[in-house]
């Protein structure tokens, strides 16, 4: 399979992944709704891609107590160097608030 048709297949993928979790009964299940004004898909994407560049593996937007909003992206990545790490965004204001996966620096002794 080409490159091209991965990267669009993935991104068909992530798509039903999230219209999955936009389904209002599945968000009533969850105890709340989503805010009118939750960041699309493509923004969220598009604000990874500025700190975290490499490849989205998945993406699911769920209840978060932790985001200011409740709501939160999780974006998983394959990041250039090869890691893959989850990036947790407020849904609302897309801020990033917890990063998990990324290697420790080791610390160099002199």
């Amino acid at each position: 399979m080409s490159r091209r048709r991965l990267t669009i297949a993935m991104a068909v993928a992530a798509g039903l992944a999230l219209e999955i979790a936009l389904h209002p009964s599945l968000a009533r299940e969850e105890g709340g709704r989503m805010p009118h004004d939750t960041a699309s898909i493509g923004a969220v994407l598009q604000r990874v891609a500025q700190t975290h560049p490499g490849q989205v593996l998945k993406v699911e937007l769920e209840p978060d107590e932790d985001a200011a909003s409740a709501w939160a992206y999780e974006v998983k990545v394959l990041t250039t160097t090869g890691h893959v790490i989850e990036i947790k965004l407020d849904a609302v204001s897309m801020t990033v608030f917890e990063v998990e996966g990324l290697p420790r620096e080791r610390s160099r002794e002199d």
